[in-house]
């Protein structure tokens, strides 16, 4: 008879995002018993998750990332393990994991194949019999951690062979993406002749990673791939940063992720997708606000719909939008950017009493905040700003803007006050600007460009 499992996961990086609240509470809501570590407060786990330290299972501050990726999967690959190990019947499961039906299962391994036509299986969703040969060969392989994998191809073999000659053995934070998960589990699974426990890919990975964007299409491109095996669904948190990038941190209208928000009544204003491996988007810029109190807000360009939306449902701000252009001339009509952005904020459970236009600059009163993303500086002339300089800012007004290089704007802004740099890419230096000369703040992460 099928017996219904505890699930676990790991969670590392302060708050949740609304993807992770929704996979954790989809556990909850079929009725089945989750386990939350981390080694930090979390301030948002979902009602009804179990949440205990990291440290039961590994006490460490040994959190080993792929250098390249900043990316902690590598410590996680480790740390599922060591939890199968210590929690007998325990299933792995990653953040990004969704409860389609509840996972009753009769055998103790638990894990599927993640693509078409491959025996490649992946380790989101993985639950091993704690006293199994697999795990312990799989966990003995991972004290080394300048071991030349087997599973490698040969040239590369070779090439770390050479390289430890040397004196300069290959740790496996530089070896490839998946040397402690989907690889080495594939390989054992296979060599240990347990090709046999593996469930085919509708069970947990009906959408493969080549296909993932189906989650921000229209609900019914998802689950038209999902069958009678299905039981939890891998979201691929490298949806995030598309996520972050072109759809304001929210699930796309309409889509699988919009769906099920809304069918666990999470609130995704309320937890935005704010950055993924080190990329900081436009809503996480929200947490470098170092002021006590925020009233009112203004977004110079329009851009800036994420953070007034963030913002407003942190601390019920003012918002103030600009029904001008960009020489500070008066429009007679709404510009249909305002109509959409104001749409865009109440849909989202702003209140509307809270939403301000402005037909002029010298209509706004001095505000707390100013966004200025991919506006000023950037995508015009950075002297257009001079009005709102002049006619919205306190002393303590924040400024945050997108800044091209070679366009001036950091020199102009500079002789007003401290110019903190925030973020950065190839193109954009992202800071934020105070007319208060307080301590410079930085942040080593980096951001996007404002589309």
């Amino acid at each position: 008879m099928p017996k219904k499992r505890e699930v676990g996961t790991l969670w590392i990086g302060g708050e949740l995002s609304w993807m992770e609240q929704v996979c954790l509470k989809s556990f909850v809501d079929k009725g089945q018993r989750i386990t939350l570590f981390s080694y930090e407060d979390i301030p948002n786990v979902p009602d009804g998750v179990i949440h205990r330290d990291a440290r039961d299972v590994v006490d460490t501050d040994d959190f080993i990332k792929y250098r390249r990726r900043n990316s902690y999967a590598l410590f996680a690959d480790w740390f599922r393990l060591k939890m199968i190990h210590q929690n007998p019947g325990m299933i792995w499961v990653d953040t990004d994991v969704y409860c389609h039906r509840p996972m009753e299962y009769d055998s103790d391994y638990v894990m599927g194949y993640q693509m078409p036509g491959s025996d490649s299986i992946n380790n989101a969703v993985l639950g091993l019999p704690s006293q199994s040969r697999l795990l312990k060969t799989l966990l003995d392989f991972m004290e080394d951690r300048y071991s030349i994998a087997p599973f490698l191809p040969e040239d590369l073999q070779q090439k770390y062979r050479d390289s430890a000659k040397a004196g300069n053995p290959v740790h496996v934070s530089e070896q490839p993406w998946g040397i402690w998960g989907p690889l080495m589990l594939s390989y054992y699974v296979r060599k240990l002749g347990l090709s046999g426990k593996v469930m085919p890919q509708a069970a947990f990975y009906p959408i493969s990673y080549k296909g993932r964007r189906a989650f921000l299409r229209y609900s019914e491109m998802s689950k038209r791939h999902f069958d009678e095996t299905t039981t939890a669904v891998h979201l691929w948190a490298t949806n995030k940063i598309q996520i972050g990038q072109s759809h304001h941190g929210l699930p796309p209208s309409g889509s699988f992720l919009d769906e099920i928000v809304k069918t666990h009544g999470v609130d995704p204003a309320l937890a935005p997708v704010k950055s993924r491996d080190g990329s900081v988007f436009d809503a996480g810029l929200i947490d470098e606000i170092d002021l006590d109190k925020v009233k009112t807000v203004a977004d110079v360009s329009g851009n800036a719909r994420s953070l007034s939306l963030a913002l407003a449902r942190k601390v019920d701000c003012e918002i103030w939008l600009m029904n001008h252009d960009r020489k500070d001339d008066q429009v007679e009509d709404a510009v249909p950017c305002v109509k959409e952005y104001t749409s865009f904020l109440v849909e989202n459970g702003v209140s509307p009493d809270r939403i301000k236009v402005a037909r002029s600059t010298s209509e706004i009163p001095t505000v707390d905040v100013l966004w200025n993303l991919n506006g000023f500086g950037d995508k015009w002339c950075i002297s257009g700003l001079e009005p709102y300089l002049k006619n919205c800012m306190h002393p303590e007004t924040r400024l945050f803007t997108d800044m091209k290089r070679n366009f001036g704007a950091f020199k102009y802004l500079s002789r007003r006050g401290t110019v903190t740099q925030l973020a950065k890419d190839k193109d954009t230096v992202r800071s934020v600007f105070s007319l208060n000369c307080g301590d410079v703040r930085t942040s080593d992460a980096s951001a996007t460009m404002t589309a």
